[in-house]
């Protein structure tokens, strides 16, 4: 199914939506599912990187290492594409920062 932009752009504001009422899955849920329409959607991308991140820290703290290597992992793909994406200096600074940190929490 081929959406328009401007259903992706409903999809963004839903993921924003769950995000601020701290439903972190389920905005991570439409995060998905815009990737999926979209791989390189820059802002989805992005907070499914946050998202993974958050998660992989959380399975960290619970002594969860393959849990936390899942999310780390997910967050790294996320991490890279928005990296591709990104216009913004300062993005660009932020995600190399990220890469850099979950390489070493993967051991890579």
């Amino acid at each position: 199914m081929l959406l328009k932009p401007y259903e992706i752009e409903l999809l963004t504001s839903l993921a924003v939506l769950y995000n601020a009422q701290q439903n972190k899955d389920k905005a991570m849920e439409v995060y998905r599912k815009i990737i999926a329409i979209e791989p390189h959607h820059f802002f989805a991308n992005f907070n499914s990187c946050l998202l993974n991140l958050e998660k992989g820290n959380e399975r960290a703290t619970m002594k969860d290492p393959a849990g936390a290597k899942e999310y780390f992992t997910k967050a790294l793909e996320n991490a890279k594409r928005a990296k591709a994406l990104a216009v913004e200096d300062e993005d660009l600074d932020n995600l190399s920062k990220v890469i850099n940190d979950l390489k070493g929490l993967l051991g890579n």
